[in-house]
């Protein structure tokens, strides 16, 4: 049976990044096409209540009774990826987001500016960073001799399943990562570099990849690489003073290019203890309630099984550098402690998902498996969320 599991799943990379990539779209297509009416913008999850330029208030699904979720943020900002007046308007206190910059501006490139192609060119981004982020772990999986299949892990970060669902930008930094290791083990500067400096562009956690880049070059007493790898860090700055002094033109305020976020630094560690004890309530029969509160949990547990995972890894020469970056998202996990922060998978899941992917690294190298833990409690209780579109698309298949 083992031997039969094994024959089905694809060899190469190539497969891999296809076969992830069209299992990402079609969940999409099937979700969009069953539960939404064929609108698909759905997938930005746009709120009812959130403010849109007149040009998209008319060609936009809204959910009922709803805020809305961070992928409407990023398909403003991908029509406008310049700070036009009216979309920083309709942002207001989220114009922030203009400093993630990398996937809307990809999305803009892609379609041309042209406003009717924007949304579909979003779409397709974000399943080409799923396609490359398992092309990367595939490779360089098959670089150490392991099975091309451990790329589909790209799949089951909770970044990746997040962005399945509501579009938002995280699964790009993820996918990064996975090039990070791949180009690392070539040996490839360039790659190196290229990567790094667009991880710094899709969210500010990607300056912590630049840091372990660097960490990792001084203790291969590389000094060149050094100052090489911190200068991939200057494009981004760069936009965030652009985008700072753009939002304080325009709104009047003085915007910090490079301010730190209200929920870091309240309670390290203790939030994550206290939302274990304390999860939130759900407006579920009592059952469904008690299922979904032990799942988030447990998804917590998880998190802190990561954080001593990270902590105690021994590298090799191989895992150095994901060594290295795991330590520091573990030290961002710390630091996400604002009360509030560990209520929503969807909200603390998606900034620590590399960690996810390079504690996958460490069962990689050394085969125990139990070090995926963490990242299976997480999907856990994602699964909790997603099984409700798998649920409708049956029902309206079998009503139909």
């Amino acid at each position: 049976m083992r031997a039969a599991a094994k024959s089905l799943l694809p060899r190469s990379p190539l497969a891999c990044a296809l076969a992830a990539a069209a299992a990402f779209l079609l969940w999409q297509a099937l979700a969009v096409h069953f539960l939404y009416g064929g609108h698909w913008t759905a997938l930005f999850y746009t709120g009812d209540r959130a403010s849109l330029p007149p040009a998209l208030a008319g060609r936009t699904y809204l959910w009922p009774q709803s805020d809305g979720y961070d992928g409407q943020y990023y398909r403003l900002v991908a029509h406008a990826p310049l700070l036009q007046r009216e979309t920083v308007a309709a942002l207001g206190s989220e114009g922030w987001r203009y400093r993630r910059i990398l996937v809307p501006a990809l999305s803009w490139l892609l379609a041309a500016g042209r406003p009717g192609l924007i949304d579909s060119c979003y779409i397709a981004v974000v399943a080409a960073f799923v396609f490359a982020g398992v092309w990367w772990l595939a490779a360089y999986a098959k670089l150490g001799g392991a099975p091309a299949a451990w790329g589909l892990l790209v799949l089951a970060v909770p970044a990746t399943l997040i962005s399945m669902q509501r579009l938002t930008i995280d699964v790009a930094l993820v996918s990064l990562c996975a090039g990070l290791v791949y180009y690392q083990q070539r040996g490839s500067a360039g790659g190196i570099a290229a990567v790094l400096a667009a991880a710094c562009l899709v969210r500010e956690t990607g300056a912590l990849l630049v840091a372990a880049a660097c960490v990792h070059a001084l203790l291969g007493r590389r000094r060149l690489r050094v100052l090489l790898f911190a200068a991939c860090a200057l494009p981004a700055l760069a936009w965030n003073l652009f985008v700072a002094a753009r939002l304080t033109a325009l709104q009047q305020y003085s915007a910090a290019p490079l301010a730190v976020p209200a929920w870091m630094f309240r309670e390290p560690v203790i939030g994550i203890v206290r939302a274990i004890f304390h999860p939130p309530t759900y407006p579920y029969p009592r059952w469904k309630e008690a299922v979904a509160q032990a799942a988030d949990s447990l998804a917590l547990v998880g998190v802190l099984l990561a954080l001593a995972l990270a902590v105690t890894w021994r590298p090799g020469k191989r895992t150095m550098l994901a060594w290295a970056a795991a330590v520091l998202f573990a030290g961002l996990t710390v630091t996400l402690s604002a009360p509030g922060v560990w209520v929503d998978i969807n909200g603390w899941a998606r900034p620590i998902s590399p960690l996810y992917l390079f504690l996958a690294l460490r069962t990689l190298s050394e085969g125990r498996w139990w070090t995926l833990s963490p990242l299976l409690l997480a999907d856990l209780r994602l699964g909790l969320q997603l099984q409700a579109e798998p649920v409708g698309v049956i029902r309206a298949l079998l009503s139909g």
